[in-house]
């Protein structure tokens, strides 16, 4: 992160992990910084880089015409690195302590050389693998290439494999009705997970063919709901994680989860 021009040099995996093991011996660094993305704000997301990733800063040239219009064109330049106010990296990481332990515990069952003896390895493991694709939605150029990612992400982390029980974890995590609006024109929990899912199903399947078109909107609430996603689960795993003879499946976590509402911070939906 950068701070007044000055790179604040901070790990990502530090900032991430709690647990001294996970930090030495993580083989899967890209988990780390995809996680840190649910904690940055807008596009500063897709900012965030691996030291393999980084590069010379890119100049982009754009050429857009629709129809009945001029052509018009413009430029900028992507320079990796997120900006922000003196002691902004450190109060992300002074805030996001119960975050950093739950997301080091997910990892910890990633990196370990018998994952099926750690606690919860399935669950934990579905976590990792979904917040793989919501940090290669995050990162692409394109929104017809990213919408089908974030809604892979809410596909693994659907720990039962039907939409209204996504739906229906989505409301309980957050503590919510699936009638609670989630936008500002009165848009549903229920509608927008069956919005997600449509495009994806619409993309991944050629019924869309959306390369030349311009899905921004789609796109942010897409990422809006796969980050609140990713933030309730991990957040509620750990809860279960410690609870009396938890099972490493999702129809027990669910049924946990009806039974514990859960007590954590939900992000606020981005309005699109």
């Amino acid at each position: 992160m950068r701070q007044q021009n000055k790179e604040l040099r901070v790990s990502p995996l530090k900032a991430l992990m709690i647990k001294r093991r996970s930090v030495e011996h993580c083989s899967q660094p890209r988990i780390a910084i995809d996680g840190i993305r649910l904690l940055i704000p807008g596009s500063n997301k897709k900012r965030i880089f691996t030291s393999a990733d980084h590069g010379p800063p890119r100049a982009i040239e754009r050429l857009r015409q629709m129809a009945g219009h001029d052509l018009t064109a413009g430029s900028g330049m992507e320079i990796p690195g997120v900006g922000g106010a003196p002691g902004a990296a450190q109060e992300l990481i002074d805030a996001s302590i119960d975050f950093r332990k739950a997301a080091g515990n997910c990892i910890t069952v990633v990196i370990s050389p018998t994952p099926a003896q750690e606690n919860l390895p399935e669950l934990s493991q579905r976590w990792s693998n979904a917040i793989h694709w919501y940090g290669r939605a995050c990162v692409s150029d394109a929104d017809f290439v990213a919408l089908p990612m974030f809604g892979f992400a809410l596909d693994i982390c659907a720990v039962v494999r039907k939409r209204p029980e996504l739906e229906i974890w989505l409301a309980r995590s957050s503590r919510k009705s699936r009638k609670t609006g989630v936008r500002t024109d009165g848009l549903t929990l229920k509608a927008a997970v069956r919005k997600v899912y449509e495009w994806r199903s619409k993309i991944a399947h050629g019924s869309l063919l959306a390369a030349d078109l311009i899905l921004e909107s789609e796109r942010v609430l897409s990422e809006s709901i796969a980050n609140a996603m990713l933030y309730q689960y991990v957040m509620c795993l750990e809860q279960y994680r410690s609870s009396a003879s938890p099972v490493d499946t999702g129809e027990y976590f669910l049924e946990w989860l009806r039974k514990n509402p859960p007590s954590t911070w939900s992000p606020t939906p981005t309005t699109a």
